[in-house]
């Protein structure tokens, strides 16, 4: 059991900087999608509702 826990452990430490290596792709992608938004709602993510 030990070594189960030791092994979620490493692979949740390896994952991590994996996924956060993915962060500037994506705020880009956010920031190209509302850069023709013109109203504070859609610029904070804001949808229908909100």
């Amino acid at each position: 059991m030990k070594n189960l826990m030791m092994a979620l452990a490493m692979v949740g430490l390896m994952a991590g900087p994996a996924l956060a290596n993915q962060c500037p792709t994506l705020i880009k992608q956010i920031t190209d999608a509302t850069a023709g938004k013109t109203d504070d709602a859609s610029k904070e993510g804001g949808g229908p509702g909100q």
